[in-house]
């Protein structure tokens, strides 16, 4: 059997690929619907077309602008973390919002966002660090003399 083990800082760096991915489906899913909408709405504005539909279509258009550049920071504050921490902070530093006197608490997640059990994790580690020392082969101190 092949075990292949990867370093932490492999681990981690793979952590962070997921969350930047989730972070931007959202954002990829949201760019592209609302470019559709900017598209369809100046593709039909160049046609020769009567002058209440080219009103229409301009207020369209001017409609999907502005819900196009406003969402667009609703939305990262919604998908990063790092985002909605900086901003509160901004928030609280300019006097909109009042600082918490609450301690909020964040579960502990793994990397797909689920819960982890805190008291198992002390001794899944332990359990997975004598896993790893039984994996490794040992060598008796007559084989190292020997060579």
């Amino acid at each position: 059997m092949f075990m292949t083990s990867y370093s932490l800082a492999q681990r981690f760096q793979v952590a962070e690929n997921i969350k930047s991915l989730k972070m931007l489906n959202n954002i990829i899913f949201y760019m592209g619907f609302m470019n559709v909408i900017v598209v369809f709405s100046v593709l039909f504005s160049s046609f020769d077309l009567d002058s209440t539909m080219e009103l229409i279509i301009t207020i369209c258009l001017d409609i999907s602008i502005f819900i196009y550049s406003f969402c667009y920071p609703v939305i990262m504050y919604h998908s990063c973390e790092r985002w909605k921490t900086e901003i509160i902070a901004f928030f609280t530093r300019i006097g909109l919002l009042k600082p918490s006197s609450v301690l909020k608490v964040h579960p502990i997640l793994n990397t797909f966002g689920k819960s982890m059990e805190q008291a198992n994790t002390m001794r899944n580690h332990f359990d997975n660090l004598q896993l790893s020392w039984e994996a490794v082969p040992r060598k008796s101190i007559i084989s190292l003399i020997s060579q």
